[in-house]
């Protein structure tokens, strides 16, 4: 396995430590709390109301925010276990620090199709995808073969995107294929 300074300098890093989930488990959503991106959710599956696909957004300027925003993310989605959140905001921190910033855009989606199939490199600074439940992320160098890596349940990838500093990105990403197999994920996405 390559040192997280040369898998940086082609634009990724897998975080070392994982998020663990000891027993998140799916309980009947009650009516939302938050208010989403969008004006409503898309309900992707009307005739299951347990699979409508949800993304809950919020910019966040203090670590304590993080912790907040993510249980009532939970909450909102139907999760009864909010013990990932305290991870989540000690992720956030790690971010904060590493990058010296003042925000973070914080991102908590429920997804049961197939997004994000293509292969590519988004168009910000800096990236943080862990997936919580379900298949992790899937990325490859875009100068190599075709061997494609994925992340597993609970890691975190960090995704240099077009805007950073320095060298440019030479790897890309997109979320599994899960259409076909009957399941979820959960991620928490941070942007800078």
């Amino acid at each position: 396995m390559q040192s997280t300074q040369e898998t940086w300098k082609k634009g990724y890093e897998v975080m070392p430590s994982n998020i663990q989930l000891p027993a998140i488990s799916f309980r009947q959503a009650p009516d939302s709390e938050l208010k989403t991106s969008s004006s409503k959710l898309d309900a992707l599956f009307p005739d299951d109301p347990q699979k409508a696909e949800r993304s809950y957004r919020k910019t966040i300027r203090s670590i304590s925010e993080v912790k907040e925003f993510a249980e009532q993310s939970l909450l909102a989605l139907g999760f009864s276990d909010l013990s990932v959140a305290e991870q989540l905001q000690d992720l956030a921190a790690q971010l904060i620090k590493r990058f010296k910033l003042n925000y973070l855009h914080c991102r908590m989606d429920l997804v049961y199709t197939d997004s994000c199939r293509k292969f590519h490199i988004d168009n910000l600074y800096t990236r943080s995808i862990t997936t919580l439940i379900g298949p992790g992320t899937e990325y490859k160098l875009m100068s190599k073969s075709n061997e494609v890596l994925q992340v597993k349940t609970g890691e975190t990838i960090l995704l240099k995107g077009l805007k950073h500093r320095g060298r440019s990105s030479k790897i890309v990403h997109k979320s599994p294929k899960i259409s076909h197999l009957n399941t979820y994920r959960l991620v928490f996405v941070m942007d800078y």
